[in-house]
C-alpha cells in the first residue's frame, strides 16, 4: 500500500510524539529530580522500586489521592515504563518536582505537551507539509531549549526521512488511534464535567424518612425550637450558630428535627430571600457521615466525576473524605441565602462535631447547624452562637395521648392517658403501643383495650409488645427496649463514672434518689475522680432524668 506526501508527514509526527518526546521527557524528568535530591537522602534517580517509593512518599496526601492512576506506575522507578501522561504529570503536577520546576523548563515541557496532544486531536491521518513543519520546529525549540541536542538530532533525521517500513507504520497507527481515543475520553469527560458545573442549583430540603405509623405535629417543642433558632440567627450576624437537641432513644429527637426543619424551610421559601437549604447527615458513623456528605455535594452542585472518585476513596479513608469533601462543599455554600444542616443521631460528639461547621464561623456564611445526639456530655455548656435542649422527658402530655390515639384508632381519653404516663411520654413507646393495639384489635382480638395492654405491661411483657412496630418502622428498626439498653452499655463502657452509676441505681428500687447518694457512691468506687465533675456527668447524662425543685441538689 502506497501512502501519500500528508499521510506520511502524519507517521513521521506520531513516530516524534510517540517516540522521540517521551525519550525527551525521560531525561529532563531525571536531571530535574538529581537537581532537587542528589545530594539529599533520597539521591539520584536510578531507575529502582526504591526511588519510585521515595516520589510517591514524597507526594502529600492530596495527590496520592488525584493521581493515584499515575502514581502506580510511577512506582516501579523504570521510566522506561513510564507514558507521555506519567511523565507530564511527574514534571509539570506533582509535588515533587511541578512545584518548584523553573518557568523556562515547565514552558517548554507544557510546549510538548501541547504537540502531543494536538496530534491526538488530528480527525483525518494527514498532515499538510506546512503543519508538520511547524509542528516539529515547535519540539525542535523545545529540545533544543532543553539542553536536549541528540533527540534534537533524531528529529532532523525523522524530519527529512521520506518513507518509513510498513511494520513501523502499522505500530504508529496503533498507537494513534488508541491515543485519540484517551483524549475523546477526556473530551467527554471534560463537557460532561462543564455541564454540571454550569448545572442551576436550586433550593432543596432533605429529610430523615417518615416513620411507617401515624405521627403527629409536636407543635409545642417545634414553635419553641424555631423561635430559638430564629433567636440565634439573629444574634449570630451571619455566623454559625449550633442547636443540640439530647435525650434518650425513643424520645423523638430525630422527629423533632424533621418537624423542625421542614417549618425552617417553609419559613425561608415564603420569605423569598434567595436559595436555601436544608440537609440531613445521618452521624451515626463516619461511613454513614462520608455518604450523606456525597449526597450533600451532588445537591450544591459537585461534579459526579468528582464524587465517584471520593466515593471510592471513602471505604478506606472516610475521615480524609470528610474533610476533602467539606473543603469542595464550603464555597458551594456561599450560593445559599439561608441553610440548616441536620447532624441525626450523632454517637460520638467530639468525633463527629470537627466535620462539622463550626460554630461562629463566618467562613461558612448564614446557616445553622442542629444536632441530635444521646452524648449530652459532650455537649458545651452556656457557649456563644449555641442552644441546647434536651427532649429526654419526652412529649407533652395532650399531644402524647394525641399520638396514642391517632396510631391505635381507639379513641378512650381516660385510658389513653393512663398509658401515656406510664410510658413517660416517650414518643417511640407510645408509637409502639397504639401499633401494637391496632395490630391485635384487627387481627382477631376486638375486645383487647388499653386495659389488657396495661396488664400486659405489668406482667413484663413490654418488650414483646414493641416487636411488631419495629419490624415496620423504616425510620427506626429498633424497640424502645433494645436502644435504650444498647445506650446504657454503650455509656457503662465508655465512662466509668456512669458505670458507677447505673451498678449502684441497679441496687436500688426504683423510685427517686438524691443525686448525693449517687455521687458518695460513685465517689467511693473511683477515687480519682473529683465530686464536682461526677455530679455534672451524671446529671448532663441523657439516660439520667433529674427531677428539679427549688432545692440545691435535684433528686434522681
Amino acid at each position: 500500500m502506497e501512502y501519500t506526501s500528508d499521510q506520511l508527514n502524519y507517521f513521521r509526527m506520531c513516530y516524534i510524539a510517540f517516540n522521540l518526546i517521551p525519550e525527551g521527557l525521560r531525561k529532563v524528568f531525571r536531571q530535574e529530580w538529581d537537581f532537587r535530591y542528589k545530594t539529599t537522602t533520597l539521591g539520584e534517580w536510578q531507575e529502582t522500586p526504591q526511588n519510585g517509593h521515595d516520589f510517591y512518599s514524597n507526594e502529600t496526601l492530596r495527590s496520592r489521592k488525584r493521581n493515584a492512576r499515575f502514581l502506580t506506575r510511577i512506582q516501579n522507578g523504570n521510566t522506561a515504563e513510564w507514558d507521555c501522561s506519567c511523565l507530564f504529570f511527574a514534571i509539570l503536577y506533582s509535588d515533587s518536582i511541578g512545584t518548584t520546576l523553573s518557568p523556562s523548563v515547565e514552558k517548554e515541557v507544557n510546549d510538548l505537551r501541547q504537540v502531543r496532544n494536538d496530534v491526538a486531536h488530528i480527525s483525518e491521518a494527514e498532515l499538510t507539509d506546512f503543519e508538520f513543519q511547524n509542528c516539529v520546529a515547535n519540539v525542535l525549540a523545545a529540545f533544543n531549549s532543553l539542553k536536549l541536542s541528540v533527540i534534537a538530532n533524531n528529529i532532523e533525521v525523522v524530519k527529512n526521512q521520506t518513507s518509513f517500513p510498513t511494520a513501523d507504520l502499522r505500530s504508529l497507527k496503533m498507537e494513534a488511534d488508541n491515543l485519540k481515543a484517551e483524549r475523546q475520553t477526556k473530551d467527554e469527560e471534560n463537557e460532561a464535567l462543564t455541564q454540571e458545573i454550569n448545572s442551576k442549583v436550586k433550593s432543596f430540603c432533605s429529610l430523615t424518612f417518615k416513620p411507617s405509623h401515624e405521627i403527629i405535629r409536636r407543635s409545642t417543642d417545634v414553635t419553641r425550637i424555631g423561635k430559638k433558632i430564629q433567636e440565634l440567627e439573629n444574634e449570630s450576624k451571619g455566623a454559625v450558630s449550633t442547636i443540640y437537641l439530647s435525650g434518650i432513644p425513643g424520645c423523638g429527637k430525630s422527629q423533632v428535627a424533621r418537624q423542625v426543619g421542614q417549618e425552617f424551610f417553609d419559613k425561608k421559601c415564603c420569605e423569598n430571600k434567595g436559595l436555601t437549604l436544608v440537609a440531613t447527615l445521618n452521624a451515626e458513623t463516619l461511613e454513614t457521615l462520608a455518604d450523606s456528605f456525597i449526597t450533600l455535594g451532588r445537591q450544591v452542585g459537585l461534579t459526579e466525576y468528582t464524587l465517584t472518585n471520593l466515593a471510592t476513596s471513602k471505604v478506606d479513608s472516610p475521615k480524609e473524605t470528610i474533610q476533602h469533601l467539606t473543603r469542595l462543599i464550603l464555597p458551594k455554600m456561599n450560593q445559599f441565602c439561608s441553610w440548616l444542616i441536620i447532624a441525626d443521631n450523632v454517637v460520638d460528639l467530639s468525633l463527629v462535631r470537627s466535620y462539622l461547621p463550626p460554630t461562629a464561623s463566618e467562613e461558612w456564611g448564614n446557616g445553622q447547624v442542629l444536632i441530635t445526639t444521646q452524648d449530652s456530655n459532650s455537649i458545651p455548656s452556656n457557649a456563644p452562637h449555641t442552644y441546647h435542649e434536651s427532649l429526654s422527658e419526652g412529649m407533652q402530655p395532650d399531644e402524647a395521648v394525641k399520638l396514642l390515639k391517632k396510631v391505635s384508632q381507639i379513641p378512650n381519653q381516660e385510658q389513653a392517658e393512663k398509658v401515656a404516663e406510664v410510658l413517660e411520654y416517650q414518643p417511640l413507646a407510645l408509637a409502639a403501643a397504639g401499633f401494637y393495639l391496632q395490630e391485635v384489635v384487627t387481627s382477631g382480638s376486638p375486645n383487647f383495650s388499653w386495659t389488657s395492654y396495661l396488664e400486659a405491661f405489668s406482667r413484663g411483657e413490654r418488650k414483646a409488645t414493641e416487636e411488631p412496630l419495629a419490624k415496620q418502622n423504616l425510620a427506626y428498626s429498633k424497640t424502645m427496649t433494645t436502644a435504650v439498653k444498647m445506650a446504657v452499655d454503650r455509656a457503662t463502657e465508655s465512662d466509668k463514672v456512669l458505670r458507677q452509676a447505673f451498678y449502684f441505681f441497679s441496687l436500688c428500687a426504683p423510685n427517686s434518689l438524691p443525686i448525693e447518694a449517687v455521687v458518695n457512691f460513685v465517689k467511693i468506687r473511683a477515687t480519682e475522680q473529683a465530686e464536682e465533675l461526677i455530679r455534672a456527668k451524671i446529671v448532663k447524662s441523657s439516660l439520667i432524668t433529674c427531677s428539679y425543685d427549688k432545692t440545691e441538689y435535684p433528686p434522681i
